[in-house]
């Protein structure tokens, strides 16, 4: 995928140190009892506060929502019956436990995904950049 975006700085997907960076589609409440997709820019923040990230457009200077890999307890696979390739977040927020499923665009997003997510949580993570991070996004 390539992207031709304006260069803004304080953008929640440039600013800090960035490990992984795609779209996938989050699964939300809309209203009453329907439910449907939405299409997100998430990013794997790495450095001293790691956390996944997501926003509307890649310039946002706000996130729409962010989970800390700290409080993520399980990551795994999900094919829907209707053949839908998906991926199943469960995370604790302020002792409860919730629960996320993305939609990537492929098996191979879908892996790509996992395995980044899991590294984070498993292992040191050097910078592979160095610009601030936002402080709206904790």
């Amino acid at each position: 995928v390539f992207l031709f975006l304006p260069y803004v700085p304080t953008a929640v997907l440039l600013a800090g140190d960035l490990f992984f960076f795609g779209q996938m589609d989050l699964r939300q409440h809309i209203r009453g009892n329907d439910w449907g997709w939405r299409s997100y820019y998430f990013a794997l923040k790495s450095g001293p506060v790691r956390k996944l990230v997501w926003c509307k457009r890649p310039t946002d200077e706000l996130c729409a929502g962010a989970v800390h890999v700290r409080d993520i307890t399980t990551v795994q696979p999900l094919d829907t019956p209707g053949g839908e390739v998906c991926i199943l977040l469960e995370y604790n927020s302020n002792d409860r436990d919730e629960l996320l499923t993305f939609r990537t665009a492929s098996l191979k997003s879908r892996e790509d995904w996992i395995v980044s997510i899991k590294t984070m949580q498993t292992s040191q993570i050097s910078q592979i950049t160095s610009v601030s991070e936002p402080r709206h996004c904790t």
